[in-house]
Formats: C-alpha cells, structure tokens, sequence
C-alpha cells in the first residue's frame, strides 16, 4: 500500500477489492468534459472514475495527511521481537528528523514490506474491511 499523494488519489471497491488511481488532470477531464470529448487514454476508464468519486461503496485510499505516521511507527517499533532490532526502531522514531530516520532503518533492516502492511492493516481496521496477505500486486486496471 503506497500512501497517495496530492496530485494522485486512489479508490478501492468495498464489495469488489477493485482499485483505480488517477491524477488531478485526469479527474478534472472526467469531471468537466462532455463524455465524447474525452482522450482516448481516458474513454475506458472515465465511468469507473466518476464511479469511484460518487458511489459510496468506492472509499478513498489514505493519502500523505490521513495517516497518523508517528503512532503507527510506534506501534511497529513495539512489535519488534528482536530487542536489537527495537534499539534501532526506539531511537530512530524520536526527535528531529524521526521519519526519515525511519525510513532508513525500514530500508536497512530490509522492513519495507512489514511497514506496509502495517499502515494497510490499521487503515483496513479503521474501515471494517477484511486484510488479506496477498503476494500479487493490488491493483486492478480498470
């Protein structure tokens, strides 16, 4: 799970687990412009777009603000087993600079993965959806 940023937003399907993502210009043409008039690039997909954006089974993905980063790594730090490990992850969440510095020791510790999961399990708890572990990439070209 990537957190969005202002320019992109993504939508997952409650029923369905579907995802589409889109850019503010790619919104902004769905939104604005007669169906007709629309690019090719966008023909195809402009229904699930504008889908997403009114039809409440569609739920925005978080984006950079409605994460709460700092609980969340706390937690994550707490979960550590390896008291190694939680050295690293205490002193890297306090202070200056405390998300980049735990970027770095995800990256070092080789966590990337965990982190992620992490975020998508409290965001899916948060919205009464089902986690489910999954190898393959989520996400669907809609």
């Amino acid at each position: 799970m990537r957190l969005q940023s202002g320019e992109t937003a993504a939508y997952v399907n409650r029923d369905t687990g579907a995802i589409i993502s889109f850019n503010e210009e790619e919104q902004h043409l769905v939104e604005n412009s007669d169906p007709g008039a629309l690019p090719d690039r966008l023909s195809d997909r402009a229904p699930k777009i504008r889908e997403a954006l009114h039809d409440e089974r569609w739920l925005p993905l978080p984006d950079l603000f409605d994460v709460h980063e700092w609980g969340v790594m706390e937690e994550f730090c707490c979960a550590q087993d390896d008291p190694r490990v939680f050295r690293q992850w205490n002193d890297s969440i306090h202070g200056a600079r405390a998300f980049r510095r735990f970027r770095a020791a995800i990256q070092r510790l080789n966590l990337e993965t965990a982190w992620s999961e992490q975020i998508a399990r409290d965001w899916l708890g948060e919205n009464h959806l089902p986690y489910q572990q999954s190898r393959q990439r989520l996400s669907a070209k809609l």
